[in-house]
């Protein structure tokens, strides 16, 4: 009954995931960068999105269509999306802070997140080029967001905030149920049924697609916990369901088997984000960790990936025509290390060997406009791949 710790993502906090199926998982990080497994956590590869930025959300429709929200160092929006499974990222816009996505379709798409003192909800029609907002005066931030359809959503946030909107977007209702605490994740199974986890340990319940809510305690062996604030929820199915908690001085990963009226410790170590493909098979990042069970959270059996599974950033800055080369600390250990730069035709116009420094950066005034594919090698072997426009 395997529960596991699959990897450390080196020098990369992981802060978002997204799980197409059993086997292909996407897991946004700190840099710019995107891990992606498609064997279940075996092997990882690392692409970049574009500027260096925290990946707070990411959401695919299929396999090969996704899209990014990153937050720069100005606290503003990069919004991207790709159409090759991640390998390449296109910039659709750039907007005040988006906090998270939620996509119906390729085109139809919803955000929240804040202004500068308000919540914020977005909507776009074209696959992210374009957003119209609504702003919500009396609610200084909205933290997650959860679609059933093109038009019934719901959006929670700060102040106790739960709203429901029957027509996409253009009008909400507020859900009344009696507390104030800031509301960190919302999640739906179907209209009716519903889930929203908050600081505090709170935790509410809908039956009836949010008429009325109840507030069920957090009731574990571990009484700090229960009163932690609760950071992700994930459920597989009306019975079974998941919680990530952290807190700075605990944390865990909390399962109920009978729709949250009773809880139980899964893991007792820190998780920011999870998300669980069915009942059996889930997975829970935090920090530089991914946790992954394929039976619904059994006894632990803990296991570290290889040394391959190390982190490395390239990444294509136009102002400056240049390419950035970055190398997780660990993987310096590994020499000699090597990089080539392939154009389409199979020409190699960038080789360096004997690569030294964490840092390293390629001038490319020399190169045509194009896509180029990349690979750093240690000793001939090949661990890390992936491709670069330049333009």
């Amino acid at each position: 009954m395997p529960r596991e710790q699959l990897s450390t993502g080196g020098s990369n906090l992981m802060y978002s995931i997204y799980c197409i199926n059993p086997d292909t998982v996407y897991i946004g990080c700190d840099n710019g960068s995107i891990l992606k497994t498609t064997n279940g956590g075996t092997d990882w590869t690392f692409y970049n999105v574009g500027q260096t930025a925290l990946i707070k959300s990411l959401f695919f429709i299929n396999a090969d269509t996704g899209f990014v929200n990153s937050i720069n160092y100005s606290y503003k929006t990069l919004f991207y999306k790709t159409l090759d499974g991640g390998i390449t990222w296109n910039l659709q816009d750039t907007l005040p802070y988006i906090e998270a996505i939620y996509f119906v379709n390729s085109n139809l798409g919803y955000g929240v997140g804040q202004n500068d003192t308000c919540g914020v909800f977005y909507k776009t029609t074209d696959g992210g080029m374009n957003w119209t907002e609504h702003i919500f005066d009396d609610i200084s931030s909205l933290w997650s967001i959860f679609f059933i359809n093109d038009t019934i959503g719901y959006v929670a946030g700060n102040e106790g905030s739960i709203l429901k909107t029957t027509d996409g977007g253009l009008n909400w209702t507020y859900q009344q149920f009696g507390t104030y605490e800031t509301f960190n994740s919302i999640y739906f199974l179907n209209k009716d049924t519903g889930y929203v986890g908050g600081n505090g340990g709170c935790f509410l319940r809908t039956y009836d697609g949010g008429l009325n809510w109840t507030i069920l305690p957090i009731n574990t062996p571990d009484t700090y916990l229960n009163e932690s604030g609760l950071l992700s929820i994930s459920f597989p199915n009306v019975n079974i369901g998941f919680i990530a908690i952290d807190d700075m001085a605990d944390g865990a990963i909390i399962r109920t088997t009978d729709g949250g009226n009773n809880w139980e410790i899964s893991l007792h170590q820190p998780a920011r984000t999870l998300f669980f493909v069915n009942a059996d098979v889930g997975y829970a990042i935090h920090d530089y960790n991914i946790y992954k069970t394929t039976n619904g959270g059994g006894p632990v059996s803990i296991k570290k990936l290889d040394g391959n599974n190390t982190v490395t950033t390239v990444f294509y800055e136009q102002k400056n025509n240049t390419i950035h080369l970055c190398l997780d600390y660990g993987l310096m250990n590994k020499k000699p290390l090597s990089f080539y730069l392939y154009d389409l035709l199979g020409r190699c116009p960038v080789y360096l060997d004997n690569i030294e420094n964490s840092v390293t950066t390629i001038n490319t005034k020399q190169l045509h406009k194009g896509v180029y594919s990349y690979q750093l090698k240690c000793k001939s072997v090949i661990i890390n791949t992936g491709k670069i426009i330049i333009d």
